[in-house]
């Protein structure tokens, strides 16, 4: 660094070239201008001062935790200890930043890209989180986590925000349209699989099976029970929560809740082709709530709070 340097209107300033870092370093600039005139010293015209630092990504300060960008370089911070990666601009990233308790990891679109060993608690200050400071993109979504995940859920993430585009065709037309299909889904001894079953580590959203938001198995695992809006009682539900509670026959006590509320729709593994399609309504005010089967489930959701 420069300790003493000076320049005249126009001229670079001494020890400072072009995409030095100035990270931790000052630059102090005198308003006003001297001459050789000893009864003269004109005002400052006018002064462009551009330095730019590290883009914040999202975090608390580098004595907690942050991510940020630097000059083609992924920097995640934990208690001022710095781990890097190479990062291609102009283009969609998913990035993120763990800490496990003895190393900390910086990944890009699921790949781990650098790590540290690291131990001892992530650090607290009175900062505010800082989200794109600096930053010369845009984000379109951030999640804090309270535990350190791992590369096959960062993967996940990845994919189910990536998933292929499939052109179904032009505009639509007003005609009807007749969809024939045969055959079975597995059998009987197929089924239930587990949650994500379709999905690796490199495959796309819809390879997987997911929806838009990355939810599995819509269709072609299980029946799921929703609320039927067809129906009377479907459109008398509020959508007010259960409180765990059940009666002596085992039914819910809730108010606008009854059987005739759901439906089923997706299919499950036992069903015809035909039936996969998420918008079937053949079954949408066909259930049997008191009955057991097989190929039949539900979605563990709530609202907000």
């Amino acid at each position: 660094m420069v300790r003493y340097g000076f320049a005249t209107k126009g001229d670079p300033i001494p020890g400072i070239n072009e995409g030095d870092d100035l990270t931790d370093k000052y630059l102090w600039v005198r308003q006003e201008l001297s001459t050789n005139n000893a009864t003269h010293s004109p005002e400052l015209e006018s002064l462009e001062l551009e330095i730019k630092g590290e883009a914040v990504i999202a975090g608390k300060g580098e004595d907690a935790y942050q991510l940020s960008y630097y000059d083609g370089q992924l920097r995640g911070y934990i208690n001022n200890q710095r781990v890097s990666s190479a990062l291609t601009l102009d283009q969609y990233q998913h990035v993120a930043i763990t800490y496990n308790g003895s190393h900390q990891r910086i990944y890009v679109n699921g790949l781990l890209t650098g790590t540290l060993a690291l131990t001892g608690d992530i650090n607290t200050n009175a900062s505010n989180l800082v989200m794109g400071l600096n930053l010369e993109g845009e984000l379109d979504e951030f999640r804090l986590s309270p535990v350190a995940r791992s590369q096959a859920w960062l993967q996940a993430e990845y994919h189910s925000g990536t998933g292929d585009l499939v052109q179904i065709g032009g505009e639509a037309q007003n005609v009807n349209a007749v969809y024939t299909a045969s055959g079975t889904f597995g059998g009987v001894g197929a089924g239930p699989l587990r949650v994500g079953f379709g999905a690796t580590g490199t495959s796309s959203r819809t390879a997987s099976g997911a929806s838009y938001w990355g939810i599995m198995e819509l269709s072609g695992n299980l029946w799921k029970m929703t609320i039927a809006a067809g129906s009377v009682a479907g459109r008398e539900f509020t959508g007010l929560h259960g409180d765990g509670v059940l009666t002596e026959a085992g039914f819910f006590n809730t108010a606008n809740w009854n059987a005739g509320t759901l439906g089923l729709r997706g299919a499950g593994f036992t069903t015809a082709l035909d039936r996969l399609r998420v918008s079937d309504r053949n079954n949408i005010t066909t259930l049997d709530a008191a009955g057991r089967h097989n190929n039949r489930g539900g979605r563990g959701v709530r609202t907000a709070p």
